[in-house]
């Protein structure tokens, strides 16, 4: 049972505000993590997640629109458009998100398993180049489909599962699908890690509880569990248990991008709720035995890494 009409309409409109929603505390985020990093490399893991959810949110917010408009295209016919680039423009944002999200969780995990070679060797930077090519990489694919099997969708859906684009598409899908499970382990492992560590008094362990990212890497796998991966479980179990027969779980994983929408959303407002700029409080206190002497306490933030 697909999503019908009406429900499409309002599910159009709900994710429209929420990409431009997504957009805004995206590029908010930017700005604000670049005034909260006075000091180290700007350019790291949550860096890149920001601007892939940025990019995520521009590119499915313009194809929305002109469905909105009238102006759209249907994936497979009635408009002579290539069908590589129809399906790789809408799948691969999201497929960069998961990408984006794994370094951010492995990031994390080597910052508390390794912290000092995680500074030393700036780390951060190293996993976002790397996700960075892999996502450049990907890109390719759609420019090596277009160079094989150029032609309009109708065309290529006559030839579909031999078609080298049908196929460079279901690897990215799996690919990325890998990926996606990988960041879900990873996430089980910062927790414990970050359980662990809670555990512990020490000045150092201190830094790590009250570190900003790690609150953003907590609050993301929370959204994330609840929003994505309830979803995906549900119908992973559907298709291996009862051959996609329970009609109410194909229902609900129908809203499987609506959802992640709204999980990138949350987090890109959570990452500027942390890095909103806090001014420095002073705090007067009046001492009677002292003859009413004043005293200022300026109450610091604690920095990021």
């Amino acid at each position: 049972m697909a999503i019908d009409n009406l429900d499409y309409v309002i599910v159009v409109h709900i994710e429209v505000f929420v990409y431009v929603a997504s957009i805004i505390f995206g590029i908010l985020g930017l700005v604000f993590f670049k005034k909260h990093q006075k000091q180290g490399h700007f350019f790291g893991t949550l860096t890149l997640y920001l601007v892939i959810t940025i990019i995520y949110g521009i590119s499915l917010e313009e194809n929305y629109l002109r469905q909105l408009l009238g102006h759209g295209y249907r994936i497979f016919w009635d408009f002579p458009i290539d069908y590589s680039w129809s399906v790789f423009k809408l799948l691969l944002p999201p497929f960069f998100t998961y990408i984006s999200g794994v370094v951010l969780a492995l990031d994390r995990v080597l910052a508390m398993s390794l912290p000092l070679k995680h500074s030393r060797y700036h780390m951060s930077t190293i996993l976002a180049g790397i996700a960075l090519l892999v996502c450049l990489m990907t890109v390719l694919l759609l420019f090596i489909s277009n160079a094989i099997v150029p032609g309009s969708g109708r065309e290529a859906m006559s030839w579909f599962k031999s078609s080298i684009t049908y196929q460079l598409y279901m690897g990215t899908f799996w690919f990325y699908e890998a990926v996606y499970l990988f960041e879900v382990l990873l996430h089980i492992t910062f927790c414990v890690q970050f359980y662990m560590f809670t555990r512990k008094r020490e000045l150092f362990h201190a830094r790590l509880k009250n570190n900003k990212t790690n609150h953003i890497t907590l609050f993301q796998i929370v959204s994330q569990s609840l929003l994505c991966l309830l979803p995906k479980l549900c119908r992973y179990i559907n298709m291996l248990f009862f051959e996609n027969s329970v009609s109410w779980i194909v229902k609900y994983h129908s809203y499987y991008h609506t959802f992640l929408a709204v999980h990138v959303c949350l987090v890109n407002f959570f990452i500027v709720y942390r890095f909103f700029p806090e001014r420095k409080s002073s705090v007067l206190v009046h001492n009677a035995t002292v003859h009413g002497a004043l005293f200022t306490r300026q109450i610091l933030t604690s920095s990021t890494h």
